[in-house]
């Protein structure tokens, strides 16, 4: 009996184990059967949509940018005129911008304040003080890669709604790739805004001037010349901020020879900044002035960060024939825009000062400034007007007006390069502040 249940016992206890051997080798062939299954890897590295607030994935955004420059006041005096005249009795002017070209030509926008209306010959060319410029002068702009021509000046309507048709008509059938604003020959074309897209970014640029030197338009052409008025810049900066990313004032302002800025150009400048523009890069002084970071008085629940407007009150300018050295020395903004996440600002800034030399060979050229030296100096008709004149004079003058927060060239000492409202790493609409 003991041996019986003994046995017994023993049986059990082997049943037993084989029935674990036989667990475990059903488990094992079924871990085998399922190794070649897909494995969802959100299951192991869970997204912040799977698990909030736990592991965020941070990436990079597509970045687009742009750069935009611009010369100031192009004015051909009959002098001007005349350095373009050919043997065959033809035009060219290409000697305009043959230095800068390279600069003008990199950038996606280049823009220039046409104060001589290029109406052609048909009227006849004149300077001082009703001005008329050959259609040839826009060949060159062209050529040197200029983008967009701006009208709205004091001398828009110097010989007459003729003279605006002909520029117009002429720019429009022959150079259709050229912009133009600030003048305009229909209501219809008065009406649109002014947006030029490139990489992806969209930029408004609103173009006006203070006055038409005493002249005034048609009655049935009230519509031909931007003239400062609030509630149409107003209206125009309310629809520029709904079709664009960045809008870019233009406006001929301030007085003549004036280093300093005027009360008046100061209010225009808080007003368009209070409106939300990005950008003001004024002419008309005829002299450099300095460059500001302006603050908006009122807040805007349009904007995203801590927002900011760059003003140039005045660039000085570009292509002329006029009076002292200070007269002939000018700046080119390049202003390098960005956009990431919708969000278009102002991510770097240089100021290239140039200088218009008058060649004694009639060869008038812009220069930049760096790249003017001694050599080149002694073949400017300046010189006999005042032997003293040198170029420590120019840099001086550039110097005492620009901010060198704004500006790499010191007087040929490449110093640090204003980098501002940059969010360099971060990838978002955080709060950006220009210093």
């Amino acid at each position: 009996m003991k041996f019986t249940n003994y046995y017994k016992k023993n049986i059990i206890i082997y049943l037993i184990f084989l029935f674990l051997i036989n667990i475990f080798s059903l488990s094992s062939c079924s871990y085998n059967d399922t190794s070649n299954e897909t494995i969802d890897s959100q299951e192991f590295f869970p997204t912040p949509s799977n698990i909030q607030n736990d592991i965020i994935i941070k990436e990079k955004p597509k970045k687009d940018e742009i750069m935009i420059t611009m010369i100031g006041d192009n004015l051909l005096h009959e002098s001007t005129i005349k350095t373009g005249l050919q043997e065959d009795k033809s035009y060219n002017y290409d000697h305009f911008y043959q230095y800068i070209k390279d600069d003008i030509s990199k950038a996606d926008i280049a823009i220039i304040n046409q104060e001589s209306v290029c109406g052609g010959g048909s009227i006849g060319y004149s300077g001082y003080p009703s001005f008329n410029a050959p259609f040839e002068v826009v060949v060159a702009e062209e050529k040197a890669g200029f983008d967009l021509l701006i009208h709205a000046t004091n001398h828009a309507v110097d010989r007459g709604m003729q003279q605006v048709k002909l520029a117009l008509d002429y720019i429009k059938n022959n150079h259709p790739n050229i912009t133009t604003t600030g003048l305009y020959d229909t209501l219809e074309e008065s009406e649109k805004l002014c947006i030029i897209e490139k990489n992806n970014i969209k930029v408004a640029f609103i173009n006006y001037t203070y006055g038409l030197n005493g002249f005034t338009l048609p009655y049935k052409v009230p519509y031909a010349v931007d003239i400062f008025d609030k509630e149409k810049l107003k209206n125009k900066i309310e629809k520029a901020k709904k079709e664009a990313d960045f809008i870019v004032a233009l406006p001929h302002w301030g007085k003549e020879y004036e280093f300093t800025p005027t009360m008046q150009q100061r209010y225009e400048a808080q007003f368009l900044t209070d409106l939300g523009v990005d950008l003001i890069i004024g002419a008309h002084p005829h002299v450099i002035e300095p460059i500001e970071w302006l603050t908006p008085n009122v807040a805007s629940t349009s904007n995203l960060y801590n927002h900011k407007t760059l003003c140039y009150y005045s660039i000085g300018n570009g292509v002329n024939f006029a009076g002292s050295h200070s007269r002939f020395l000018g700046l080119m903004p390049q202003i390098k825009l960005e956009k990431i996440n919708n969000t278009t600002y102002i991510s770097n800034i240089e100021t290239v000062p140039l200088f218009m030399h008058l060649g004694k060979d009639n060869q008038y050229s812009l220069y930049k400034l760096v790249d003017y030296n001694e050599e080149i100096l002694q073949n400017n008709t300046l010189l006999s007007r005042d032997p003293s004149f040198d170029i420590n004079t120019l840099w001086e003058l550039f110097n005492q007006v620009i901010d060198s927060r704004f500006t790499s060239f010191t007087n040929s000492t490449i110093g640090i390069t204003e980098n501002a409202n940059s969010i360099a790493t971060k990838y978002s609409t955080e709060s950006i502040t220009a210093n």
